[in-house]
């Protein structure tokens, strides 16, 4: 099964595992040599390290695949805290350069984008 990848929580216990199987068919990217070689290391590597275990893959598709879907909505994802802090430095940068000569012409022309500026050096 090309482009898919086998989330399975195995156990040295001899005990079959939970796997999950997932279809990644929209992570398509061009492949060159080096990045098929990394690949097929990287596969050697899974495969070695799942020969040790004994479990057996089952695919459950979409919604009855309840635990990876419970999973990707955890609701302690949400924001917990904000902190940030006030300070007069951006507004005081912002009135130094309109207050440049040099740099009024720019200030001005970034303001306006849609409004013709003439910049001379």
């Amino acid at each position: 099964m090309k482009g898919a990848r086998v989330g399975a929580r195995a156990t040295t216990s001899g005990r079959a595992g939970a796997p999950t199987p997932k279809d990644n068919k929209g992570d398509k990217v061009t492949s060159t040599p080096k990045a098929e070689a990394s690949s097929r290391e990287r596969m050697a590597r899974w495969l070695s390290f799942f020969a040790e275990y004994n479990f057996t893959v089952e695919y459950k598709p979409g919604k009855q695949n309840v635990l990876a879907d419970a999973l990707s909505r955890r609701p302690d994802y949400e924001l917990a805290h904000l902190a940030y802090l006030e300070s007069p430095l951006y507004e005081l940068i912002r009135e130094a350069y309109a207050d440049d000569d040099d740099l009024a012409g720019l200030v001005e022309a970034l303001s306006a984008p849609n409004k013709a500026v003439e910049l001379t050096a």
